[in-house]
Formats: structure tokens, C-alpha cells, sequence
């Protein structure tokens, strides 16, 4: 029994909220066995989501490191993705935070500007969805994009899609 050889933490050292252990089948003879915080608002899993959102492979937002990114979830400055691009609200208060100045903060600013204008792949795997990476959103952007007609685009083909329950199992390539 796995607890028995590893002392597995039952509260998440984070927020305090229970612990799962989660169990995925690789194949027939193989699981990996994962250990998860059970809340969905912890503030690791947030910062984990947020630097992941941040790459280069994803929205490539230059400059946004880990520690600033955990400082300002820590602050509450960021929640959500939309906040990257609404840090004009804490100005002030990123400014006159230690290791931060006006400098600082237009270069976070900047480069979530220059990030505004991405492509279908990198967004979709910025945004941390379970088992979609890039390769995922390639395949996923493939199949939409063949769907297309001429006043249609892919990201409105993908939201209609959503809504409408869409099994994107059926696309060749997604388990």
C-alpha cells in the first residue's frame, strides 16, 4: 500500500484543504499516481496555472517570473487571466512594492500588451486545460479549421463547439 511506504500529506501545505490521491491508468500495466489539493482556488495550483499560462509556448508574457506572478496572486492582484491585462488597477500599489518601480511595472504591462494578439494553439494550451497541450490544440485547430467556411474563424468554430456539448473525442487523435 503506497501510504504505508510514503508519509503522504493529507492536508495540502498551501491552504490546508484535504489531499487526493489521483490514480491514472498509462496503460494496462502501468498508473501514475499523482497527489492533488482538492481545492480548486489554492493559491499553488493558481500560480502553477498562471506561470504555465505565461510561457513561452503559450502566451509568452516576457518578464512575468514565477515570484512576481505568487506576489501578486499573494496581493490578489491577479485571479484570473484577464488580469494580466488589467494591472493599470494596482499601479500604485505594484509600484511601491519592494523590488518593483515604474520601470518594473511598464515592462509587465508591455509585455502583456504585445501578448494581446496570439494564434488559436498557443492560447488554447495557456490555458491549463486537463490533457490539452500543444499537440492537442494543433489537432484540435486542424479539425476546426477544415470545418471553416469563409465569414467563420477557428476560435468561433471551438467556442460553438463548447457550448453545444461537442465530444472532442471524435477528432482523430484525442482520447
Amino acid at each position: 500500500k503506497l501510504s504505508e511506504r510514503y508519509a503522504i500529506p493529507e492536508i495540502c501545505p498551501i491552504c490546508g484543504h484535504e489531499t487526493l490521491l489521483n490514480v491514472s491508468l498509462n496503460d494496462k500495466a502501468h498508473s501514475t499516481v499523482t497527489l492533488q489539493c482538492d481545492n480548486p482556488d489554492c493559491s499553488a495550483k493558481q500560480v502553477g496555472r498562471f506561470v504555465h499560462f505565461c510561457e513561452r509556448d503559450c502566451m509568452n508574457l516576457e518578464g512575468w517570473s514565477r515570484k512576481t506572478i505568487e506576489k501578486f496572486v499573494e496581493r490578489g492582484f491577479i485571479t484570473e487571466y484577464a488580469d494580466f491585462w488589467h494591472l493599470d488597477r494596482y499601479k500604485d500599489q505594484i509600484i511601491a512594492m519592494d523590488g518593483f518601480g515604474e520601470r518594473s511595472y511598464q515592462k509587465l504591462v508591455d509585455a502583456a500588451e504585445k501578448a494581446r494578439t496570439t494564434s488559436f494553439v498557443p492560447f488554447i494550451h495557456a490555458l491549463s486545460i486537463p490533457n490539452i497541450g500543444k499537440g492537442q490544440a494543433k489537432l484540435i485547430y486542424n479539425y476546426f479549421f477544415d470545418k471553416m467556411s469563409n465569414n467563420e474563424n477557428v476560435f468561433d468554430l471551438f467556442t460553438d463547439a463548447l457550448k453545444s456539448g461537442f465530444d472532442f473525442t471524435d477528432i482523430d487523435g484525442i482520447g
